[in-house]
């Protein structure tokens, strides 16, 4: 009697025939093939033919659906371009007019939005080497818009809901700085801390997250600092001039959707200490390009140019204990006449460093003046009543701030003993 041969069940060929289409290798399929009974041969081939034929079937129709897919979304994709070309078109021709019914159109507002530093709707580069006190000079600004009071104390500006986006401070020193600034409308001011965060406006997402956020608070004044930091993922391989292009073009879209009026931002100096660093078109940008400084001595300036903006190197006065900045007159209809005399200059050292009081001699050296200088700047302080001259140490005569000799006065008629510091004579 004759044994029957071995036979595989039809699930089995079939499962079979699915692996052997679906083998990645020659060897593979050997194996497969030669585990089917040889009788069942036939059978074998025709579940490959139908494997084979279901798997193109469904080959082409993922292929289909993704092109479908790809369709679609190009459809779409055109469709939201052809309405942001039209809102695009719709504002172009918005701001189309003849000349007669351009220069009709009335101006509403202030003409600068800090006087005669940065017109109003204009954007300002604060342009300073590091370490020289950039964030302290944007507190400034954030305090002035916040509670409506001059600019460094004599630059009108008018209350605006303010905005600083801070990438390099941590958020507990930045809390310190700003408490000290004494801001009394703090609803006002808005601050964003992205130390350690990734925000690139290059990224559509962000861009209008950042609207939004702008948008959303009705933020009138966007402080940055500073900008190389802000423009993370804008940076080339090719022309840093075109990397700058990009980023100030994104501002000024985000400026605009988001009802933003001016812009103020942090450019770090190169090595020479003059120019914004890493590409010249950094100059074109800005409305009005504030360049700050710190010499060897501690005495802050700053000098503007610009659209309808011009400052010649004027020393500002600092308060350590609010961070405030402050500076003399200036006569911004003729900026060219004006200069800052050596007596305002040590007016400023004296508020700089409160408890020292130079002789000529001194005053010579921290001023970077001749001694002959010195000697005017102490006349015509005293007769002005700026400045008050006392004996100091050695037969020198030494300089006192006139408020501070007053208070000192009277702390020793009370009896407190309330000297402002020992008196520098020229043997210092």
């Amino acid at each position: 009697m004759t044994t029957p041969p071995y036979s595989l069940p039809s699930a089995a060929i079939e499962a079979q025939a699915a692996s052997y289409v679906d083998a990645t290798s020659t060897e593979q399929q050997t194996g497969i093939l030669l585990s089917v009974p040889s009788h069942q041969r036939a059978e074998f081939d025709a579940r490959v033919q139908d494997a084979q034929f279901r798997k193109q079937h469904a080959y082409k129709s993922a292929v289909s659906r993704e092109m479908e897919h790809r369709a679609l979304m190009a459809e779409c994709d055109q469709l939201e371009a052809a309405a942001k070309n039209a809102l695009t078109i719709d504002k172009l021709n918005e701001r189309s007019h003849t000349l007669r019914d351009f220069l009709a159109a009335p101006d509403e507002g202030p003409v600068y939005a800090i006087d005669g530093l940065l017109p109003t709707d204009g954007n300002a580069t604060l342009v300073a080497p590091k370490k020289a006190g950039k964030t302290t000079f944007l507190g400034n600004v954030l305090r002035s818009f916040a509670d409506g009071e001059p600019f460094l104390g004599r630059l009108a500006t008018s209350p605006a809901a303010v905005a600083l986006w801070n990438y390099e401070m941590s958020d507990r020193q930045q809390r310190a700085w700003l408490r000290d600034a004494g801001i009394r409308n703090t609803d006002r001011a808005h601050v964003l801390g992205l130390r350690g965060v990734t925000l690139s406006l290059r990224a559509e997402a962000y861009e209008n997250w950042a609207v939004e956020w702008l948008g959303s608070r009705g933020i009138q004044v966007w402080v940055i600092d500073p900008a190389h930091r802000a423009m993370s993922g804008f940076i080339t391989r090719g022309d840093p001039n075109e990397a700058v292009q990009m980023f100030t073009e994104t501002l000024d879209r985000v400026k605009e959707r988001a009802g933003v009026r001016n812009i103020v931002m942090a450019v770090h100096t190169g090595l020479n200490g003059e120019h914004a660093r890493g590409a010249s078109r950094w100059g074109d940008w800005p409305d009005s390009i504030l360049t700050y400084s710190r010499d060897d001595y501690g005495i802050r300036s700053l000098k503007a140019d610009g659209r309808d903006v011009s400052l010649e190197d004027t020393p500002l006065a600092y308060d350590r204990e609010t961070r405030l900045l402050s500076m003399p007159g200036v006569d911004f209809a003729q900026p060219s006449a004006y200069k800052v005399s050596d007596t305002d200059r040590l007016c400023m050292w004296l508020r700089d460093n409160p408890g020292k009081h130079p002789s000529k001699r001194v005053t010579a050296q921290a001023l970077g003046i001749r001694a002959e200088a010195a000697a005017t700047a102490f006349e015509v302080g005293e007769l002005d009543g700026r400045i008050v001259i006392r004996p100091g140490l050695r037969r020198a005569h030494v300089a006192w701030l006139a408020e501070d000799w007053e208070r000192h006065e009277r702390e020793l008629k009370e009896g407190v003993q309330g000297e402002l510091g020992e008196p520098e004579d020229d043997q210092r």
